[in-house]
């Protein structure tokens, strides 16, 4: 029995759905009749229902799809930030198994470090930039952080101080997919001593079992930075270097000394898998406007790429059917001078007939670019004071380098009489 009320404990009784983190830092089993200590700790088999408890919670394909949302929203961040950072990525494997939070207060007397919402293990971004730190001391020779001020150790440069913000920004690291937990056995010999209970340590004394989970061997995470762009090519390579060492030689979380938590690299780019997802993730995020200028551009690099009439045509029968893009000026024109003006007996192609409509040039032998000069357009009696009014006042919005969507779509009408124009609002809108 759990002392919590009798909602809250039947509502624990069935706890198979939610976040392993809440169930090991909130609802253990406690026995009551022994000091409210974990049930089953004497025994050893509180620690394999912890176990079969997180393969329960936290390797579910919810705990999977969140996961890979938070990498995405790792990537995201990289991306927000490229222009003034350059993004830092490590691809690692664990050639040993890991442990992080041992030191944590917990019921088991073996905490674990596990991401509040996810239920994961993960690795804080505090934790590895001190580690970080740490190996670049080691690095220069220094056993303490009385040199941490030196600007030539590019230690303040690189991680900052109480004053100055570093130029490498760290973020969390998680493991590409929930990874497989193992149950560790520590076995102090000589408890009694240790604890001051006796003045000599010796064979005589029990050896005291103590279980925690790890982290096992094999699994992937992704450690991902920000350098900034304004860092010198020494401050880049060094913390490149370091970074390394931390994961390689040094080792990650506790117990390293007797070789837990080595990681060796794979790459220095993004998981392949989370790549193409993060391809789908910017996908969906664009709005409407974005997806069709998108799309205007994919077309235009595939018509400037076509190498024949039939690629070519190809590519006009799917521009028509697409009624996002079939009317698009920019396209149009990027086709003018590659479709077939004219068939074999003089006539005009369907295709040419097409991008006349669209681009507003008349289908005559002596004109058949479509080039008209706004001067012309404009000038002369004959023309609609409307259109001439607009086409001065696409001129006015170019002058000025800027025009907002609502005030295109206004101008719309008059784009098949001033292509070229119109073409250039566009881009500015796009911009």
């Amino acid at each position: 029995m759990i002392p919590v009320s009798q909602t809250l404990n039947r509502a624990i009784s069935h706890y198979n759905q939610g976040n392993f983190s809440l169930w090991f830092y909130k609802f253990l089993d406690l026995d009551e009749t022994n000091n409210f200590k974990l049930r089953g700790k004497e025994n050893g088999a509180a620690y394999n229902i912890i176990k079969r408890k997180y393969e329960e919670l936290g390797q579910t394909r919810q705990t999977e799809d969140m996961l890979q949302t938070r990498h995405l929203g790792q990537m995201a961040f990289l991306e927000t930030f490229r222009k003034k950072y350059e993004p830092l990525i490590f691809r690692a494997r664990l050639k040993t198994r890991h442990i992080s939070g041992m030191g944590y207060s917990h019921p088991t007397e073996t905490g674990i470090t596990l991401d509040h919402n996810l239920g994961v293990p993960y690795l804080p971004a505090a934790s590895i930039k001190g580690l970080v730190r740490a190996a670049r001391r080691l690095e220069l020779g220094y056993m303490d952080e009385k040199h941490d001020a030196d600007p030539h150790s590019l230690i303040p440069q690189l991680f900052g101080d109480q004053k100055t913000m570093g130029r490498v920004i760290f973020l969390d690291a998680y493991p590409i997919k929930p990874p497989t937990m193992e149950v560790e056995i520590l076995t102090p010999h000589y408890g009694a001593y240790y604890n001051g209970n006796s003045e000599w340590p010796g064979d005589w004394m029990d050896l005291v079992l103590i279980k925690f989970l790890s982290v096992a061997a094999g699994t992937e995470y992704v450690f991902r930075a920000l350098v900034d762009m304004d860092a010198s090519d020494s401050e880049k390579e060094t913390i490149k270097e370091v970074y390394y060492k931390s994961l390689c030689v040094l080792g990650v979380g506790g117990k390293t000394a007797v070789g837990y938590g080595r990681f060796e690299i794979l790459g220095r780019e993004e998981h392949p898998d989370m790549v193409n997802a993060f391809a789908e993730y910017l996908e969906n995020s664009l709005t409407p406007e974005e997806r069709i200028g998108k799309k205007v551009d994919e077309f235009l690099v595939n018509i400037r790429n076509a190498k024949d009439y039939n690629t070519i045509n190809n590519l006009f029968d799917a521009w028509q059917v697409d009624k996002d893009i079939s009317g698009n000026v920019e396209i149009a024109g990027e086709f003018k001078n590659r479709v077939r003006k004219k068939k074999n007996n003089g006539e005009w192609t369907s295709y040419y007939k097409k991008l006349s409509v669209i681009l507003g040039f008349e289908l005559s032998d002596d004109i058949e670019t479509g080039e008209t000069d706004i001067k012309d357009e404009v000038s002369g009696s004959s023309v609609d004071p409307k259109i001439e009014k607009a086409g001065k006042k696409m001129q006015k919005y170019i002058e000025k380098g800027k025009i907002d969507k609502k005030d295109l779509k206004k101008l719309k009408e008059y784009k098949r009489h001033f292509p070229d124009l119109y073409q250039q609002l566009e881009k500015m809108v796009r911009k």
